[in-house]
């Protein structure tokens, strides 16, 4: 048995550790390791020794190739999803890999950092615009693309150019069809953002992370408050839909700075409409202990710090309970964590 993915990347030693059948980890990227460890394993070889694969006894590095080397990948689950009367006919498309930003909170840098990789690489336009191209083709019922890059828009003027042109090819392939991005604020651009408009953008996921500027700094976002709240206005302004990243708490933050992370969403709640997931509290789980003076809170399932009329939610159903505003100019969401 083996594993892999960001969590397993970073905290290989521990996975090791806690889970003694595990065989080792692929680290970083998979596409090339996992190749490599079935042709060994089906030819009787030794997998011990293949290229990014962290085993019990050593790891070798393996060095990242340039993503437009990578095939397409298989279609097979969308083809099912397709058949389906109500699913969302959406597909998922990879234009770049990684982020040269070092969020406090974020998995990517480390990620990376133990894939000996680049932080951030880009496919050609030509390349993506290809992909596009075969996908469109084979299946002409899809209505929205969702690019499910960390950051669509990269860091500089060129790598914005590159999403314009890609997102100018998606929109003479079918004008009638959307797409999604995630991108930074400091990326967000009103004649950028109005040409993306244009083309079919239809929802922006934004790490906005907090309303309070010493927070922000904290988290090394490299941005304020008010960059947040601009970027919001301009999508706003330009009737795209916003899905918020919204970091409610930490474990050094007060509650002054939590009134003040309260008070930055009803102002978006009051000037634009939000709608609200507040973060799911599952059992089993404590609260970070804080130099504030408060003892941990113990959200154990036996727990006489929990109101026993109060059922927790199941921790694999998570159960929601949105606050719910209807929107005045555009469907706007945070996501609470």
């Amino acid at each position: 048995m083996i594993a892999g993915g960001h969590a397993a990347t970073i905290g290989a030693e521990y996975f090791l550790h806690k889970c003694q059948s595990l065989t080792g980890i692929v680290m970083g990227e998979g596409e090339e390791t996992i190749v490599d460890l079935v042709k060994k394993y089906s030819a009787g070889d030794s997998i011990y020794k293949v290229p990014g694969f962290y085993a019990r006894d050593g790891f070798v590095k393996r060095s990242l190739e340039p993503i437009d080397t990578l095939s397409f990948p298989e279609r097979d689950e969308l083809e099912i999803i397709l058949r389906q009367e109500r699913s969302i006919k959406e597909a998922y498309v990879s234009t770049t890999r990684g982020c040269h930003n070092a969020c406090s909170f974020c998995s990517i840098p480390p990620y990376y950092k133990l894939a000996h990789g680049p932080s951030w690489r880009e496919r050609s336009v030509e390349r993506v615009c290809s992909e596009l191209e075969s996908l469109l083709s084979n299946y002409p019922q899809i209505e929205s693309v969702s690019f499910v890059d960390d950051n669509f828009l990269g860091f500089k003027t060129n790598h914005q150019e590159r999403g314009l042109a890609i997102a100018k090819r998606l929109h003479e392939l079918n004008r009638n069809i959307v797409f999604e991005i995630t991108c930074r604020v400091d990326s967000v651009d009103h004649h950028l953002f109005s040409k993306l408009a244009e083309y079919g953008l239809s929802g922006v996921y934004l790490g906005i992370e907090s309303g309070v500027q010493r927070i922000l700094n904290l988290f090394r976002k490299n941005t304020t408050v008010e960059n947040n709240l601009r970027a919001i206005d301009t999508i706003a302004g330009l009737g795209i839909g916003c899905d918020i990243g919204f970091i409610m708490f930490c474990p050094t933050i007060t509650l002054d700075e939590v009134k003040e992370n309260l008070l930055f969403l009803k102002s978006i709640i009051e000037k634009y409409g939000l709608y609200v997931h507040p973060a799911t509290v599952f059992r089993n789980l404590k609260t970070y202990p804080t130099d504030l003076g408060l003892s941990a809170l113990d959200l154990s399932e036996d727990s006489d710090q929990i109101p026993k009329s109060r059922a927790l939610p199941h921790p694999t159903r998570p159960q929601l309970c949105p606050y719910l505003l209807h929107h005045k100019t555009l469907p706007l969401s945070t996501r609470l964590i």
